[in-house]
C-alpha cells in the first residue's frame, strides 16, 4: 500500500507543479501579449466616428430625395465636422482638406482611383508606417474576399468578424513593432477607419443606397467646368473601370476611406462618400 500511496502522491505533486508552472507562464505571457480587447476598443472609436459621418451625409441626401452635387456633399460634410469638432476646429479641417476636395470629385483621375494601387503622391504625404500597415492589411483582406462567393460578401457577420480580427491583429503587430506615439496614433487612425469602413461597405443597405444616389456635376479636371449632360455623366459612370465586382468594390471604397484617413481623419468621410458615388458595383 505504501508504494502505491507514494506513487499517487508523486502524481498529485507533479500535477500541482505543472499547474503552477503553467499559471506562471500564462502570467508572463499576459505581460507581453497585447490586450486585444483594449486595442479593438481603440479601433472601434475611430470606426464609429467615421461611420457616423457617413450616416450623417446619408441622412442629408435622403432629405434631398437622393439628388445632390459636389457642393451638397461638401456642405453636408462641413455641417458634420462642425457638430463633431466645433466651429474653430472645423474651419481648420476644411482648410486642410481644400486641396483634396477637387481630386475626390474629379471625373478623370479622382483620388478614389489612386487608392487602387501604390501612389507616390499619396505616400509622400502620409505617415509611412501607417501606410505600410494599411497596404499589408488591405492585401490580406483582398485575398480573403477573393475566396468568398459573391452572394456571401454582403451581410455576412462571420466574414465581418474575421475581417475585424485581421485588422486588429495588424494593429497590434504594428504598434509593437513601431511603438512611438506618432506612429501608434497614425496606425490606430487608419486601421480604425478601415475597421469601420469594412463594416459599412459590407452592409448591402449602405451599398444599395449610395449606388442609387444621383450625383450631379462631377468636375472635368482638364476642362475646368463640366459641360456634359446628366446622361453623359451617367454613361461615363457605367464604364468598365467604374463598375466593380463586389469584392473589388469593398476593397476599393474601403481603401479610399483609409487613404483619406491617412491624409486627414475627418477627410476619410469625404473620401468615402466620393468613392461610393464614383464607383458602381456589379
Amino acid at each position: 500500500m505504501k508504494p502505491k500511496f507514494i506513487i499517487l502522491l508523486g502524481v498529485a505533486l507533479s500535477t500541482l507543479l505543472i499547474s503552477l508552472l503553467s499559471s506562471c507562464t500564462n502570467e508572463e505571457q499576459d505581460g507581453i501579449t497585447p490586450n486585444y480587447s483594449e486595442s479593438e476598443n481603440i479601433l472601434i472609436e475611430y470606426a464609429d466616428a467615421h461611420n457616423l459621418g457617413l450616416d450623417y451625409i446619408k441622412s442629408e441626401i435622403q432629405n434631398s430625395h437622393g439628388i445632390c452635387d459636389k457642393e451638397f456633399i461638401e456642405s453636408a460634410f462641413d455641417s458634420f465636422i462642425i457638430i463633431q469638432y466645433g466651429k474653430n476646429e472645423a474651419s481648420k479641417i476644411s482648410r486642410e482638406l481644400a486641396p483634396m476636395k477637387d481630386l475626390m470629385f474629379c471625373l478623370e483621375t479622382p483620388l478614389t482611383l489612386q487608392t487602387r494601387g501604390n501612389n507616390d503622391n499619396i505616400v509622400n504625404q502620409v505617415n509611412p508606417i501607417a501606410y505600410e500597415a494599411l497596404n499589408e492589411c488591405t492585401k490580406r483582406i483582398s485575398e480573403k474576399l477573393a475566396n468568398i462567393s459573391d452572394e456571401n460578401l454582403f451581410d455576412n457577420s462571420s466574414l465581418l468578424n474575421d475581417l475585424h480580427s485581421l485588422i486588429n491583429d495588424y494593429y497590434n503587430t504594428y504598434i509593437q513593432k513601431y511603438p512611438s506615439d506618432i506612429d501608434t496614433q497614425a496606425i490606430a487612425q487608419v486601421l480604425g477607419i478601415l475597421y469601420g469602413s469594412i463594416e459599412y461597405w459590407t452592409n448591402s443597405n449602405n451599398v444599395n443606397f449610395w449606388s442609387n444616389v444621383e450625383l450631379e456635376g462631377y468636375s472635368n479636371c482638364s476642362a475646368g467646368n463640366d459641360q456634359s449632360t446628366p446622361q453623359t455623366r451617367a454613361d461615363e459612370k457605367k464604364k468598365d473601370d467604374k463598375t466593380l465586382s463586389k469584392s473589388d468594390y469593398i476593397i476599393t471604397v474601403a481603401s479610399a476611406d483609409a487613404i483619406g484617413g491617412l491624409l486627414s481623419g475627418p477627410g476619410a468621410v469625404l473620401a468615402s462618400g466620393a468613392a461610393a458615388l464614383y464607383f458602381d458595383v456589379e
